[in-house]
Protein backbone atom coordinates (compact mmCIF):
# COMPACT_ATOMS: atom_id res chain seq x y z
CA UNK A 1 0.00 0.00 0.00
CA UNK A 2 1.12 3.40 -0.38
CA UNK A 3 2.41 5.36 2.60
CA UNK A 4 0.26 8.20 1.70
CA UNK A 5 -2.87 5.75 1.58
CA UNK A 6 -2.10 4.30 4.98
CA UNK A 7 -5.37 3.66 6.79
CA UNK A 8 -5.19 5.62 10.56
CA UNK A 9 -7.21 4.68 13.80
CA UNK A 10 -9.77 6.82 15.60
CA UNK A 11 -8.06 8.73 18.22
CA UNK A 12 -7.52 6.64 21.36
CA UNK A 13 -8.55 7.80 25.23
CA UNK A 14 -6.34 8.43 26.81
CA UNK A 15 -4.16 9.69 24.25
CA UNK A 16 -1.21 7.48 22.70
CA UNK A 17 1.70 7.06 24.27
CA UNK A 18 3.35 7.50 20.89
CA UNK A 19 3.68 10.20 18.51
CA UNK A 20 4.76 8.51 15.59
CA UNK A 21 4.41 8.79 11.29
CA UNK A 22 1.54 7.57 10.56
CA UNK A 23 2.81 5.76 6.55
CA UNK A 24 5.43 3.05 6.30
CA UNK A 25 9.23 4.48 6.05
CA UNK A 26 11.76 2.11 4.42
CA UNK A 27 14.27 1.13 6.01
CA UNK A 28 18.02 1.20 3.98
CA UNK A 29 21.52 0.56 5.87
CA UNK A 30 24.71 2.23 4.42
CA UNK A 31 26.35 -1.57 4.42
CA UNK A 32 24.22 -3.83 1.94
CA UNK A 33 24.88 -7.21 3.80
CA UNK A 34 23.27 -5.27 6.86
CA UNK A 35 22.68 -8.43 9.24
CA UNK A 36 26.77 -8.70 9.25
CA UNK A 37 27.59 -4.81 9.35
CA UNK A 38 29.37 -4.51 12.72
CA UNK A 39 31.93 -6.92 11.13
CA UNK A 40 32.96 -3.97 8.30
CA UNK A 41 32.40 -0.99 10.62
CA UNK A 42 34.14 -2.28 13.87
CA UNK A 43 35.95 -5.19 13.05
CA UNK A 44 37.97 -4.49 9.85
CA UNK A 45 36.41 -6.23 7.47
CA UNK A 46 37.16 -5.26 3.99
CA UNK A 47 33.41 -3.23 2.65
CA UNK A 48 34.73 -4.93 -0.95
CA UNK A 49 34.11 -8.48 0.37
CA UNK A 50 30.62 -7.48 1.16
CA UNK A 51 28.37 -10.06 -1.17
CA UNK A 52 25.56 -7.79 -1.99
CA UNK A 53 27.51 -4.59 -2.64
CA UNK A 54 25.81 -4.14 -5.99
CA UNK A 55 22.45 -3.63 -4.71
CA UNK A 56 23.64 -0.12 -3.59
CA UNK A 57 23.92 0.28 -7.53
CA UNK A 58 27.96 0.76 -7.35
CA UNK A 59 29.51 -0.20 -10.61
CA UNK A 60 32.35 -1.38 -8.67
CA UNK A 61 33.24 -3.01 -5.16
CA UNK A 62 35.63 -0.09 -4.55
CA UNK A 63 33.21 2.62 -4.82
CA UNK A 64 30.85 0.90 -3.12
CA UNK A 65 33.13 0.89 -0.07
CA UNK A 66 34.44 4.09 -0.34
CA UNK A 67 30.82 5.54 0.03
CA UNK A 68 29.60 2.65 2.14
CA UNK A 69 31.11 5.17 4.81
CA UNK A 70 29.72 8.01 3.35
CA UNK A 71 26.21 7.59 2.49
CA UNK A 72 24.09 7.88 6.00
CA UNK A 73 22.51 11.50 4.72
CA UNK A 74 22.16 9.75 1.12
CA UNK A 75 19.89 6.59 2.96
CA UNK A 76 18.69 8.76 5.48
CA UNK A 77 17.17 11.09 2.31
CA UNK A 78 16.11 8.02 -0.02
CA UNK A 79 13.98 6.79 3.43
CA UNK A 80 12.46 10.31 3.53
CA UNK A 81 11.54 10.31 -0.10
CA UNK A 82 10.04 7.14 -0.42
CA UNK A 83 7.72 7.17 2.76
CA UNK A 84 6.18 10.58 1.30
CA UNK A 85 5.86 8.64 -2.59
CA UNK A 86 8.76 9.84 -4.38
CA UNK A 87 10.99 7.75 -7.30
CA UNK A 88 12.51 5.13 -5.62
CA UNK A 89 16.46 4.72 -6.74
CA UNK A 90 19.36 3.20 -5.87
CA UNK A 91 21.19 4.54 -3.42
CA UNK A 92 24.66 5.01 -6.08
CA UNK A 93 21.95 7.24 -7.84
CA UNK A 94 20.96 9.52 -5.18
CA UNK A 95 24.92 9.96 -4.27
CA UNK A 96 25.54 10.88 -7.93
CA UNK A 97 23.08 13.60 -7.89
CA UNK A 98 23.81 14.66 -4.81
CA UNK A 99 27.87 14.96 -5.61
CA UNK A 100 25.93 17.07 -8.80
CA UNK A 101 24.59 19.74 -6.65
CA UNK A 102 28.03 20.14 -4.81
CA UNK A 103 26.30 18.62 -1.68
CA UNK A 104 29.53 16.67 -0.20
CA UNK A 105 31.67 19.16 1.81
CA UNK A 106 35.68 18.80 1.54
CA UNK A 107 37.75 21.44 3.06
CA UNK A 108 40.55 22.16 1.53
CA UNK A 109 43.56 24.24 3.54
CA UNK A 110 47.29 24.05 3.21
CA UNK A 111 47.46 21.53 0.70
CA UNK A 112 45.32 18.92 2.95
CA UNK A 113 41.67 17.96 2.72
CA UNK A 114 39.49 16.88 5.73
CA UNK A 115 36.06 15.71 5.14
CA UNK A 116 32.98 17.15 6.47
CA UNK A 117 30.09 15.25 5.16
CA UNK A 118 27.07 16.04 3.36
CA UNK A 119 25.60 19.94 3.74
CA UNK A 120 21.87 19.34 4.71
CA UNK A 121 21.02 22.17 2.29
CA UNK A 122 21.82 19.62 -0.46
CA UNK A 123 19.83 16.53 1.38
CA UNK A 124 16.68 18.80 1.85
CA UNK A 125 17.29 20.15 -1.86
CA UNK A 126 16.93 16.02 -3.03
CA UNK A 127 14.25 16.13 -1.29
CA UNK A 128 12.71 19.44 -2.99
CA UNK A 129 13.64 17.99 -6.46
CA UNK A 130 10.86 14.97 -5.68
CA UNK A 131 7.90 17.55 -4.84
CA UNK A 132 8.45 17.22 -1.17
CA UNK A 133 9.21 19.89 0.89
CA UNK A 134 12.44 19.40 3.04
CA UNK A 135 14.17 22.39 5.52
CA UNK A 136 17.15 22.01 7.28
CA UNK A 137 17.16 24.08 10.73
CA UNK A 138 18.39 24.00 14.32
CA UNK A 139 15.12 21.97 16.14
CA UNK A 140 15.19 20.74 20.32
CA UNK A 141 13.74 17.37 21.31
CA UNK A 142 10.42 19.53 21.29
CA UNK A 143 10.75 20.54 18.15
CA UNK A 144 11.15 17.13 16.63
CA UNK A 145 8.12 16.19 18.27
CA UNK A 146 6.33 18.91 16.78
CA UNK A 147 7.50 18.53 13.08
CA UNK A 148 6.22 14.47 13.74
CA UNK A 149 2.77 15.76 15.26
CA UNK A 150 2.27 18.07 11.80
CA UNK A 151 3.02 14.23 9.68
CA UNK A 152 6.83 15.01 9.51
CA UNK A 153 9.60 13.18 8.89
CA UNK A 154 13.09 14.00 10.66
CA UNK A 155 16.68 13.73 9.69
CA UNK A 156 18.42 14.34 12.82
CA UNK A 157 22.27 14.79 13.02
CA UNK A 158 23.47 12.69 16.23
CA UNK A 159 26.96 10.25 17.35
CA UNK A 160 27.39 7.38 14.99
CA UNK A 161 28.20 5.92 18.54
CA UNK A 162 23.76 5.74 19.17
CA UNK A 163 23.67 3.08 17.16
CA UNK A 164 26.26 0.74 19.10
CA UNK A 165 26.51 -0.35 22.50
CA UNK A 166 29.98 2.65 23.29
CA UNK A 167 28.82 5.15 25.62
CA UNK A 168 28.42 8.78 24.07
CA UNK A 169 31.20 11.03 23.24
CA UNK A 170 30.48 13.29 20.98
CA UNK A 171 27.51 14.95 19.19
CA UNK A 172 26.31 14.89 15.63
CA UNK A 173 28.54 13.74 12.31
CA UNK A 174 25.69 10.92 12.09
CA UNK A 175 22.19 10.91 10.20
CA UNK A 176 19.47 8.98 11.17
CA UNK A 177 15.70 9.19 10.75
CA UNK A 178 13.15 10.18 13.47
CA UNK A 179 10.38 8.07 13.05
CA UNK A 180 8.77 8.45 16.37
CA UNK A 181 8.49 9.24 20.11
CA UNK A 182 7.07 7.15 23.13
CA UNK A 183 6.01 8.62 26.48
CA UNK A 184 5.88 7.36 29.11
CA UNK A 185 3.62 9.19 31.89
CA UNK A 186 3.24 12.43 29.52
CA UNK A 187 6.91 12.97 28.90
CA UNK A 188 9.47 11.66 26.37
CA UNK A 189 10.68 8.11 26.76
CA UNK A 190 12.62 7.03 23.80
CA UNK A 191 13.25 8.41 20.27
CA UNK A 192 12.27 5.91 17.55
CA UNK A 193 14.38 5.85 14.86
CA UNK A 194 16.12 4.32 11.57
CA UNK A 195 19.71 4.14 11.39
CA UNK A 196 21.90 3.44 8.68
CA UNK A 197 24.69 2.47 10.48
CA UNK A 198 23.23 0.71 13.75
CA UNK A 199 24.61 -2.10 15.07
CA UNK A 200 22.85 -5.18 14.60
CA UNK A 201 19.19 -5.55 13.63
CA UNK A 202 17.23 -3.80 16.62
CA UNK A 203 19.57 -1.03 16.65
CA UNK A 204 18.63 -0.68 12.82
CA UNK A 205 15.03 -0.52 12.01
CA UNK A 206 12.39 1.49 14.48
CA UNK A 207 15.44 1.10 16.84
CA UNK A 208 14.23 2.63 20.37
CA UNK A 209 16.39 4.95 21.87
CA UNK A 210 16.40 5.95 25.62
CA UNK A 211 16.00 10.04 25.01
CA UNK A 212 18.38 10.46 27.63
CA UNK A 213 21.04 9.13 25.27
CA UNK A 214 19.83 10.39 22.20
CA UNK A 215 19.79 13.75 23.71
CA UNK A 216 23.83 13.13 24.49
CA UNK A 217 24.32 12.31 20.51
CA UNK A 218 21.87 14.64 19.05
CA UNK A 219 23.28 18.04 17.70
CA UNK A 220 20.37 19.96 17.56
CA UNK A 221 20.43 20.07 14.03
CA UNK A 222 18.03 18.42 11.97
CA UNK A 223 16.15 18.47 8.54
CA UNK A 224 12.36 18.28 8.58
CA UNK A 225 10.77 16.54 5.58
CA UNK A 226 6.96 16.91 4.19
CA UNK A 227 4.46 20.12 4.89
CA UNK A 228 2.86 20.10 7.72
CA UNK A 229 -0.49 19.09 7.97
CA UNK A 230 -0.06 16.71 5.03
CA UNK A 231 -1.65 13.21 4.12
CA UNK A 232 1.51 11.65 6.08
CA UNK A 233 -0.19 13.20 9.24
CA UNK A 234 1.36 12.47 12.28
CA UNK A 235 -0.85 10.32 14.92
CA UNK A 236 -0.43 11.26 18.30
Amino acid sequence: MNPMQSPFHPRPNPPSPEIHFAGSVPYYSQVMDREHISDYLDHGRDLREDPLWQLSGAIDPDQYAWWALRSCGIVAAKSCIEAFGGPVRAIQEWIDEGLALGGYLVEETGGNHREIGWKHAALAQLCVICGIPAVPQAADLNGIMDAMRQGRLVIASVSFEIGTDRPITRRGGHLVVVTGIRRLQGQPNSVILHNPSGRGLALQTHAAIPVDRFQQAYSGRAILVGSPNTSGTGYD
